[in-house]
């Protein structure tokens, strides 16, 4: 209608018609069909345009239209077709352009960060944005990147002034000079000696045997190499040029004296005077050539570690509260002089240095913008004090800031929710909730503004099918604090939740969408190894009802069996990698999480999800889950035919069962929780007909 476009080749080259012509004839005698249907099932609108419509045309009828109600097709198939048509014409348009310029068309970390943003002023007032080095994939040169937002319980700002922190849109002319700048505010502010800040360079020797390996006609910032990352990793760091700082490093750790916590540095010592960055594109806190620092024996370094999570801890103290450091004449008595800065004299050989600080600030105007980098810290209280020097610091120089680094210690005064991205799609991971009001509020909220910002839960199949976009919609169950976690408390409850979804098989199919078996996320217990369910009975004999188990033993006794058939102890349908660990007290937390559920379309059907799932563990709270496994037929021994019939009879059976659950819960009727295991084990018995 609006013409032939040149720069679009699906346009047609044909003379426009005067649509404008016949305008003042007015409308007497001309037909108008009003397709309502449209507009009240296939694309549900709310009743003021309606109104509006309905308004119009009889304004029309009014004037001499002849206006007639009409019925199409309904056109959700229309829409699946439109959708294939479209994005097939358009990727043939712009396929050369999609692989020269594809953050033109679609920046995750650019829509991740608006989506981040826009659920801060809903979920995390006053919080500080962070990215920091998320999942790391097999054939990826580099691990993804995670965005997170952090504020405490008590309401005390971690951020008073969101507009200093740059967003992934912003632009500056931050140089190395104002990150030297920043950094010699910063040790001010610390109250650490200046004199260990170091310039970092990228490593001249490096590159420059890269580039004298080029091909004789070539440039190296049009090098032409075959990886598009080292092409364009090579062509920066040529254009930057080796001679420039890359960046600021202070080396800065957290010292206690007599119960008060101080920032404290030392100069580094190199065999070259300069620092030289390991290559790469990571940020500079990632590439500090730490094997280059004076040599200690490892039993001689003193390392820190996070709190046991039973210990006892002690509330964040209040923002105004927090100190760099106290004055030296704070300090009285031997040894405070270990703590301050002292001139350090160049390593000697053959004799260790344990005393050497061995983590470092890092500062560098990536993108023209300021990043910080935060050095692993061992308190949340730590992690708290440098973010507010960091951001007084900014508003005092006028410059927006980007946080990255390492994460906060965990805390539970501390909470957050993350903005990741994972193949296809963005994740988000909401921070826990602690009634079901939370839960819906916080996921059609979360529905909204993803949608707000261009992302979407559904998709088209290159068939037409409309599915899901395949992601998961995960379920992780337990409590703020861990000593009350109830799989902790209650042993019983765990096994209830295995045993009962092993011998309803519908449970882990019903929204599990496209994927399944044991090359899923969520591969049941059966699926990796048959005699697995022999283990599991030995592992459930060993847990009574209503009875408290050491936690370790918990994880001891289940850890080897829920795990995909590659002992990937994540991939699997309940993951409690994140129950009680041995590895490391970061990983003991108390939670389970329930991973056969895909994304559904709509906020109100995860809802529905999340509520299955707490009935589920409200009722067999009441009651443990004691039936025997049931050993199934492997897979590959049924017909295709007969799985699809259960399936539907199982899926059928189980919606009555669900809702009896609910009900028994609503109701705490003793009556209707019996009701439900006679209901399952009906389900149980038409799924094996």
């Amino acid at each position: 209608m609006a013409g032939y476009d040149p720069v679009d080749p699906t346009t047609s080259d044909r003379p426009v018609p005067a649509f404008t012509a016949d305008i003042a004839k007015g409308v007497k005698g001309l037909r108008i069909g009003a397709e309502r249907h449209f507009l009240k099932i296939d694309n549900p609108v709310s009743p003021a345009p309606l109104q509006g419509m309905n308004h119009a045309l009889d304004v029309f009828e009014h004037l001499g239209a002849d206006v007639r109600n009409v019925m199409l097709s309904p056109l959700a198939d229309y829409r699946a077709c439109g959708s294939i048509i479209l994005t097939s014409e358009a990727y043939a348009i712009h396929e050369p352009w999609l692989k020269t310029r594809f953050n033109d068309y679609s920046d995750k970390q650019r829509l991740a960060d608006r989506l981040m943003r826009r659920l801060r002023e809903l979920w995390a007032l006053g919080s500080a944005l962070q990215t920091a080095s998320g999942k790391h994939y097999p054939g990826e040169q580099l691990p993804r990147w995670a965005l997170y937002a952090h504020w405490r319980k008590d309401g005390e700002p971690v951020w008073r002034v969101p507009e200093l922190l740059a967003a992934a849109d912003d632009t500056d002319c931050a140089t190395a000079n104002d990150t030297a700048q920043f950094c010699a505010a910063l040790e001010e502010r610390l109250q650490v000696d200046p004199s260990p800040i170091h310039s970092a360079y990228e490593d001249i020797h490096y590159h420059l045997w890269r580039e004298h390996r080029l091909p004789a006609n070539v440039l190296g910032d049009d090098a032409r190499l075959a990886d598009p990352m080292d092409r364009a990793r090579l062509a920066r760091v040529l254009g930057h040029g080796l001679g420039a700082p890359v960046g600021s490093v202070l080396p800065l750790r957290r010292a206690v004296y007599d119960d008060v916590r101080i920032w404290q540095s030392g100069k580094w010592h190199f065999r070259g005077d300069a620092v030289f960055l390991l290559p790469g594109d990571s940020p500079i806190g990632y590439r500090l050539p730490l094997d280059g620092l004076p040599w200690v024996d490892p039993e001689t370094i003193e390392h820190e570690t996070e709190p046991d999570p039973f210990a006892p801890h002690a509330q964040l103290p209040p923002r105004q509260s927090f100190r760099a450091a106290l004055p030296a004449s704070d300090f009285m008595g031997a040894g405070a002089e270990d703590f301050r800065p002292i001139a350090q004299d160049a390593p000697v050989v053959d004799l260790g240095e344990p005393d050497v600080v061995r983590t470092a600030l890092g500062i560098e105007p990536r993108d023209r913008v300021i990043h910080v980098f935060f050095p692993p810290l061992y308190a949340a209280e730590d992690w708290l004090a440098l973010v507010a020097v960091v951001e007084d610091i900014a508003g005092e120089l006028g410059r927006k800031v980007l946080l990255e680094g390492y994460l906060p210690p965990r805390d539970p005064d501390l909470l957050h929710f993350s903005v990741t991205p994972d193949p296809g799609v963005i994740e988000v991971d909401v921070h826990p909730a602690s009634n079901r009001s939370e839960v819906v509020q916080r996921g059609e909220q979360l529905y909204e503004e993803a949608h707000q910002v261009g992302l979407a839960t559904e998709k088209f199949m290159i068939d037409g099918r409309h599915v899901c976009t395949g992601a998961g919609n995960h379920v992780v169950m337990g409590a703020a604090e861990l000593a009350d976690s109830p799989f902790l408390r209650r042993p019983d409850l765990l096994k209830s939740l295995l045993g009962f979804w092993h011998n309803h098989p519908s449970l882990s199919y019903l929204f599990s969408g496209l994927f399944k078996g044991p090359s899923s996320q969520h591969p049941r217990i059966d699926e990796a190894r048959q005699d697995s369910l022999v283990e599991l009975e030995i592992a459930f004999s060993q847990i009574a009802p209503k009875q408290e188990v050491a936690p370790w033993l918990i994880d001891r006794m289940f850890r080897h069996l829920l795990a995909d058939m590659t002992g990937n102890r994540h991939r699997t349908e309940f993951c409690i990698d994140k129950l009680y660990a041995r590895e490391t007290a970061t990983d003991r937390l108390g939670l389970v999480e329930f991973r056969a559920l895909e994304m559904p379309p709509h906020a109100h059907m995860a809802a529905a999800q999340l509520l299955l799932m707490r009935a589920a563990v409200a009722a067999f709270w009441q009651r443990p889950y004691e039936r025997r496994l049931v050993h199934w037929a492997p897979v590959s021994t049924m017909n295709s035919c007969c799985r699809t019939t259960s399936r539907r009879i199982s899926q059928m059976c189980w919606m009555n069962c669900a809702a009896m659950v609910t009900a028994s819960i609503r109701h705490g009727s003793r009556r209707s929780s019996s009701s439900v295991f006679r209901a399952s084990a009906r389900s149980r018995c038409m799924a094996r007909r």
